[in-house]
């Protein structure tokens, strides 16, 4: 049962997320990325990148090589995907899913959690989980790159929790809090402790990242706002999504509807 319940979660994450995978229109999030890789140049995107778009440059990136290895050419009759590009940019986010099942289970192993055997598949069948790995945006990969850098240093794997820690904050700055968390409790406990400057190195290439993009990192400016979002607006507009998790707390069913709607 411990072998088979993970690889029954792996196959059941694949089956689910490649059904009509690219049935569902891009949507405004997914189509900005779509435009922003396909639409740059490399130098042009680590130009917007740099100066227009306030986001760490790590997923972009990632589609520019997909869609680059795939030789996707924008607006090429006769030479798109049969389903156009939904599943082309949506492949990606699924795969990431899948390779996080399987760091969550060497995860649960590691820290001998009871029941560990099913975890998995209960991650597997969460909405969250099937929402971001159908998903063209950064959050299949930063929960991978997030858990596996746990796992480093659950696992004591240092290059681990180095590279996949900076891979992280590399994809996206809120990274930093749990990736803090981590930190604080690895010092507090005192467990087999690690150097400090050890575990603030993930830190680095999002710093360095962050002082070379500084025209836009030091006022978290938007390619579309060009600024950041009033107290007002965040509390009006965005707060209660945010800090309810409302869409996300909404049935599987409503809430896929609600996105296919709004796709289409």
């Amino acid at each position: 049962m411990s072998r088979v319940t993970p690889f029954g979660a792996i196959l059941a994450l694949w089956v689910l997320g490649l059904l009509r995978l690219g049935k569902a229109s891009l949507w405004y999030d997914e189509i900005f990325n779509a435009d922003l890789t396909l639409g740059q140049t490399w130098g042009g995107l680590l130009h917007v990148l740099r100066m227009e778009q306030p986001y760490p440059p790590l997923y972009p990136l990632l589609l520019k090589a997909w869609v680059a290895l795939l030789r996707v050419q924008p607006y090429a009759p006769g030479l798109e995907p049969r389903n156009g590009l939904e599943e082309l940019f949506r492949f990606p986010s699924l795969a990431a899913s899948v390779l996080t099942l399987a760091v969550l289970t060497t995860s649960a192993r590691h820290l001998r959690l009871r029941g560990r055997a099913v975890v998995p598949l209960l991650v597997a069948l969460h909405p969250v989980t099937l929402w971001y790995a159908r998903d063209a945006r950064v959050y299949a990969f930063l929960t991978l790159w997030i858990l596996l850098a746990l796992l480093g240093l659950v696992a004591r794997r240092r290059y681990v929790w180095v590279i996949a820690g900076s891979a992280a904050l590399l994809t996206h700055y809120f990274a930093l809090f749990p990736l803090v968390g981590a930190m604080l409790a690895e010092v507090v406990l005192r467990h087999r402790r690690w150097p400090l400057r050890l575990l603030l190195l993930p830190l680095a290439p999002a710093a360095l990242w962050g002082l070379w993009a500084l025209p836009v990192t030091g006022g978290f400016q938007s390619l579309f706002t060009r600024s950041s979002p009033s107290l007002h607006l965040f509390l009006v507009t965005l707060g209660p999504d945010l800090l309810s998790a409302r869409s996300f707390l909404l049935p599987f069913p409503e809430r896929w509807l609600q996105r296919g709607d709004t796709a289409s």
